[in-house]
């Protein structure tokens, strides 16, 4: 999570540590998906970058469906997982 973490914050265009951070976790739980589930409830992880315009966050979140595709190319655009307006 280090690695994701550093790439994703040192590869935006304005550097957010906190962007940076929920983005990361996002990704680990993507990754983790529906495979924690007790008495047929998967968990939902809702994730909510809010900044004034232009503050940053649409690096992050281009970087994490970068690193989504790398890990598994049908991941190929945003509406596959959720809306960048609602990361």
């Amino acid at each position: 999570a280090q690695d994701v973490f550093e790439y994703i914050y040192q590869n935006s265009r304005i550097p957010r540590s906190q962007f940076a951070f929920a983005t990361t976790c996002q990704i680990m739980s993507q990754m983790i998906g529906n495979k924690l589930i007790l008495d047929d409830i998967a968990a939902n992880l809702y994730f909510y970058i809010s900044a004034p315009s232009s503050d940053g966050k649409d690096g992050p979140i281009k970087r994490m469906f970068k690193v989504l595709h790398e890990i598994d190319p049908k991941i190929n655009d945003q509406k596959t997982i959720t809306s960048d307006s609602t990361v």
